[in-house]
């Protein structure tokens, strides 16, 4: 038997649904009136402007219309409730209702909060939810907007699941941290918004919808808020600071009735955490407030897991992850698994590197702030440990391998911190000398070298001796000796060949010889420095690696030049099958502009520039992780080039494009390279008048990197119907990888409708059709 859906007496047959015809006439008149009744007033009413997302929204506008079920997820404080209400209730939809669970405790009132919002009134003996599912059918199409699911989460799955499956005109967008994970359901994840990781122009800055979130909150709360270009590039560093989230800029922007940008900038951490918002929910008062909520939400393994991490300030892998969480009550095999948890509650941002994550700031100064002394303690050590496991191959080796490199680059930060942590507790002193070197080593890459100097010499002078010593001089010195400092770099080069000789360390031995050989070259002791890289290739060959030994004898072909060039010649060829075939790009790139100067000085002009053709890659945003600093040496080698095919206007561009190029990040590494530069810039200004090579200056100044690619990998530089800017170039790059235009805005930073008009910008300039032959054009220039 079954209870009638109108008065709750027994209908007397399972088949029934109502007891009488009266029931059922009523029921009518119910449904009736409630197509009939005017929807309640919807619960939105914000009362400051919405600022930017206009492709979210449009990307929303779209799901919705094209799925029943639609949740959109996010960290704290992205604006995902923000979002979906101007969508839903300033949009095109009809016959929203608003269902706000935040301040639900009790999951057995899911039912009872979402007749509510019905406008409901409970009849005696009637199931809600068979009340809630009636009235549904009855409204015909509705679009329920369901606000913070995640902490009713299996209920509120239910309940949904329940009202799509009878109500066949039903659409519900949700809200949350995590997914429903039902049948049918369509997640657009809310990413913060772009900010800008490295000096763009005020009009790039004044686009980015961070930036102007900022700058309309600001003018909200003081109304006579103007910002000059400091201010502006403040507001960005803020923006960036914040990871582009906007309920933390809103709090940040607020404080401009009583600070300057350049306060709020100096002022960011906890005092932004705590600063309250009047006039909105009692989860969003406070940034704390936002993050604290999901945190509740969390278990305890889970919560242990999120406070630990807070030791990483950069990006981490599963392994370091691994390493800093487990102990206690987590174990080593659980944290992945919590890792990937806190991911899909967005509580961890997945980066784009599969396997790599990254805590946003806010979160991680919360999170900071839930470690106990004990954690913390504990926490660092483990990270300590990791990272002497992670380098100790940096002691040993002469050149670190390609996926060691990129390790190294890629925790910089998180290495940093441990480097700091070690400095502060004054043990564990090999292990401070171990990680100091790694951390120079990365920073070298990056173009820190100054950094990389000072972190060195303060190591020694705070560690007199250590069995990583050799390896950390041998690095100072090379530093040293591309710095120009010579004369200092000679008693630290001779201290680390005598150390690691005694040490018996052959790796750090056969490095500490060649940038002996090095310095003695550039002070003028040619024949000495030609018997140190013979002696450094002995040592390499008895220690049995290829690689190393053609790395020297490159090395040892420089030093001949330009009077030995048919020894160099020698030494060049037969190391390059070795190159080619153990190297990384990188290393494989520096072989062959060695190969070209050789070439060049040995009167083969075709032979040099097929290697610096080769040696060009194919986006250098892609090749600035590592050695960026050949690039400005492959713009000389071109110009000199140009200068000896008669093309002194193309010469003095690219002298003036490397110069702009060169920067810290571009040490002096050979002696001959310099004085074969040096005597090219004297011909180009004796032989053209000013006027001449100040515009060539200028047009070296406009031009941007792919635009000088596009030159030198042989292109028109007006092909098409125009040259491709940087950023236009670098779109073409992407496209061709396959990424789509969230990936690729995602990567840029910028927007998908910007990556759209950089699109129809490119297909305009190329005279193409289709994204398709962009990639084609792609890889018929770069395979």
């Amino acid at each position: 038997m079954t209870a009638c859906r109108c008065c709750g007496d027994d209908t007397g047959s399972a088949r029934a649904s109502y007891c009488s015809q009266a029931c059922r006439q009523r029921a009518y008149r119910e449904r009736a009136r409630a197509r009939a009744a005017p929807p309640p007033r919807p619960a939105w009413e914000p009362l400051d402007a919405f600022v930017g997302r206009q492709d979210e929204a449009k990307d929303l506008r779209a799901v919705v219309r094209a799925h029943r079920l639609v949740t959109v997820t996010g960290p704290a404080g992205v604006g995902k409730t923000r979002l979906t209400g101007e969508v839903l209730f300033r949009g095109a939809a009809r016959n929203v209702r608003l269902v706000e669970l935040g301040g639900v405790r009790d999951g057995d009132r899911l039912a009872e909060v979402f007749a509510t919002a019905l406008a409901l009134t409970e009849t005696s003996g009637v199931s809600t939810v068979d009340e809630v599912v009636e009235r549904v059918r009855a409204a015909g199409a509705v679009v329920l907007l369901v606000d913070n699911c995640e902490h009713l989460l299996p209920g509120c799955a239910d309940l949904v699941g329940t009202l799509l499956r009878h109500c066949p005109k039903l659409r519900v967008v949700a809200t949350s941290r995590e997914e429903l994970r039902l049948d049918g359901e369509r997640v657009l994840r809310l990413e913060p918004l772009p900010v800008p990781d490295a000096p763009v122009t005020r009009e790039r800055l004044l686009a980015l919808d961070a930036v102007r979130l900022f700058l309309v909150r600001a003018r909200e709360v003081a109304p006579g808020f103007t910002a000059a270009e400091d201010d502006l590039l403040a507001a960005a560093r803020i923006c960036h600071r914040l990871d582009g989230i906007p309920l933390a800029i809103e709090l940040a922007a607020r404080q401009a009735h009583a600070l300057s940008v350049h306060e709020i900038l100096t002022l960011l951490g906890h005092r932004l955490l705590t600063q309250d918002m009047r006039g909105v929910p009692s989860r969003h008062l406070s940034l704390r407030a936002t993050i604290e909520w999901s945190y509740r939400l969390l278990s305890p393994a889970e919560r242990a897991v999120l406070r630990r991490l807070a030791i990483c300030p950069g990006a981490f892998d599963l392994g370091l992850a691994s390493a800093v969480c487990a102990g206690d009550f987590v174990d080593h095999g659980e944290v992945p698994v919590l890792v990937r948890a806190l991911a899909a509650k967005s509580l961890v941002q997945r980066l784009p590197a599969d396997g790599w994550f990254r805590l946003l700031h806010p979160v991680r100064w919360y999170a900071g702030e839930r470690l106990t002394s004990a954690e913390l303690v504990e926490a660092e050590r483990r990270g300590v440990d990791w990272a002497v496991r992670l380098t100790a191959p940096v002691a040993h080796e002469v050149m670190p391998g390609g996926e060691l490199t990129d390790l190294l680059d890629a925790h910089r930060d998180n290495l940093e911190v441990a480097v700091a942590h070690l400095e502060r507790r004054g043990d564990r002193q090999a292990d401070r000398v171990l990680l100091t070197i790694a951390l120079a080593r990365a920073w070298r890459l990056r173009g820190r070298r100054e950094a990389a100097l000072r972190l060195l010499r303060r190591l020694l002078a705070d560690v007199p001796d250590s069995a990583h010593h050799p390896a950390a001089l041998a690095l100072l010195a090379a530093l040293l000796n591309q710095r120009g400092d010579h004369g200092p770099a000679l008693p630290v080069a001779t201290g680390a060949v005598a150390r690691a000789r005694a040490a018996g360390q052959h790796g750090i031995l056969a490095r500490s010889l060649r940038t002996l050989a090095a310095v003695l070259d550039e002070l003028g002791h040619h024949a000495l420095s030609e018997h140190y890289y013979e002696r450094a290739i002995e040592v390499t060959l008895l220690w049995g690696r290829p690689l190393e030994v053609a790395i020297c004898r490159q090395f040892l072909a420089w030093s001949l030049l330009p009077d030995g060039v048919a020894r160099a010649r020698e030494l060049v060829d037969s190391g390059m099958p070795v190159f080619r075939a153990l190297a990384t790009d990188e290393e494989l790139a520096i072989a062959l502009q060695t190969s070209a100067a050789v070439h060049f000085m040995a009167g083969e002009n075709d032979a040099a520039w097929r290697d610096l053709s080769a040696a060009l890659p194919a986006d250098l945003s892609l090749a600035s992780r590592h050695q960026r600093y050949l690039w400005p040496y492959l713009l000389e080698g071109f110009a000199v080039m140009a200068w000896h095919c008669g093309d002194p206007d193309r010469a003095v561009t690219l002298l003036a494009a490397a110069s702009r190029h060169r920067g810290d990040r571009a040490p002096r590494v050979t002696r001959v390279w310099h004085e074969l530069v040096g005597r090219l810039r004297a011909d180009t200004e004796s032989a053209l008048p000013p006027h001449l090579i100040a515009d060539a200056r200028r047009r070296a100044a406009a031009m941007s990197d792919a635009e000088l690619l596009l030159c030198l990998h042989g292109e028109a530089a007006d092909e098409g119907r125009g040259v491709l800017t940087e950023e236009e170039y670098r779109v073409v790059t992407l496209l061709a990888e396959g990424n789509t235009s969230a990936q690729i805005a995602r990567r840029l930073p910028a927007s998908v409708r910007t990556v759209g008009t950089h699109v129809t910008r490119i297909r305009t300039k190329l005279a193409l059709e289709s994204r398709g032959q962009i990639v084609r054009w792609y890889l018929r220039r770069h395979g």
